[in-house]
């Protein structure tokens, strides 16, 4: 973390923020003023490095929604190539609300 980054990451860290700095999921989900984010593994035996976990808890802790979708690679025998689909989540939370005029343009 840069030295800027790392004053500003602490004055948050003070104020009683929790701060995501490293492990965030690899997709943020937008919809109808919810937020959601998912995390893609290509293969059922990935597991979530230290800093995803952590980044996981804390977005789950705040009612965030956070998910692992798991690509599983397959062959079928008379096309070539590899067929991806999606075939698990593993954590499923309800996000929060937001007030519509955070999204107001000025």
């Amino acid at each position: 973390m840069k030295d800027n980054e790392l004053k500003i990451y602490k004055k948050y860290v003070h104020l009683g923020y929790d701060v995501i700095q490293s492990g965030i999921p690899d997709l943020i989900l937008l919809k109808d003023g919810k937020i959601k984010f998912v995390e893609v593994k290509t293969d059922i035996n990935s597991d979530l490095n230290e800093n995803q976990i952590r980044a996981f808890k804390l977005l789950q802790k705040h009612g965030i929604e956070v998910r692992v979708e798991i690509i599983k690679r397959f062959k079928q025998s008379n096309i070539k190539g590899l067929y991806h689909f999606p075939l698990v989540h593993v954590s499923y939370h309800k996000a929060p609300c937001f007030p519509p005029w955070l999204f107001e343009q000025t």
